[in-house]
């Protein structure tokens, strides 16, 4: 299912910009009634940044708030705790404090769930192919990429729909999307224009990263997304998509 811009607008901007102000936000302001619920709030609120520090698309946002937003939220826990330090460990709570407290630990198992496969994608099933990065000068981001049978958020091409339906998806669990970042920390002069040449890998030229064994095989065209780089690695093959080589 293909989404709307204005639905990835606003997905992105609620998961990387709303959700954290938020979380930092109460951290700062909550007048917390037990250290036990104290320590239960910042347990989730914790996950939530560690997930979305590691799956989030920060390329699509910017790279600086992925660092920024951790540093406000760890500020925010001190001032938090030095409030906190003197209440009782637990407080007679209600049937609602009860129920709250059974949500906020569901979702930190699911994030932890996530987490977990998370990491799990940075190893592999198999010996990894050791190849020369393809750039040079300037910053680049690897935005999906990793073992995609571990962990389908932190690399798509292996459970999207239509590699399945394709029959491709096993040849792509290890493929890598790469991209430029801009000044601004994101991939593109602006955020998230729909013309490619606004993306700062757009022009962008890439030195073949030969490896004896292994055939090149060099596909570029025009594209309807975004500016980028994917490389796939298959069995003695790899191919780049939408590069120029010199």
């Amino acid at each position: 299912m293909r989404l709307s811009y204005f639905t990835v607008v606003t997905l992105l901007l609620a998961l990387h910009v709303l959700i954290p102000i938020i979380l930092i936000v109460w951290t700062w302001k909550k007048q917390n009634r037990s250290m036990m619920g104290w320590m239960m709030q910042i347990f989730a609120f914790s996950s939530y940044f560690v997930f979305i520090f590691l799956m989030g698309t920060w390329a699509l946002v910017s790279f600086y708030l992925r660092y920024a937003f951790p540093a406000l939220f760890v500020i925010a826990g001190i001032v938090s705790y030095w409030r906190a330090k003197g209440l009782l460990l637990s407080t007679v709570r209600g049937k609602m404090g009860w129920i709250g407290n059974g949500a906020s630990l569901g979702i930190s198992a699911v994030l932890i769930y996530l987490i977990i496969g998370g990491l799990r994608s940075h190893a592999y099933d198999e010996k990894p192919v050791n190849l020369a990065f393809p750039f040079k000068k300037g910053v680049y981001a690897v935005f999906e990429g990793g073992n995609g049978k571990a962990s389908s958020l932190m690399n798509y091409h292996y459970e999207q729909a239509t590699h399945k339906e394709a029959g491709v998806n096993r040849s792509m669990q290890y493929a890598v999307d790469i991209t430029k970042l801009s000044v601004w920390g994101n991939d593109a002069h602006g955020f998230l224009p729909r013309e490619n040449e606004k993306y700062a890998i757009s022009t962008k030229w890439c030195t073949v990263p030969v490896m004896d064994g292994f055939m090149m095989l060099l596909i570029n065209g025009p594209t309807k997304s975004q500016g980028g780089i994917k490389l796939l690695i298959m069995q003695e093959i790899i191919l780049l998509f939408n590069v120029e080589i010199f």
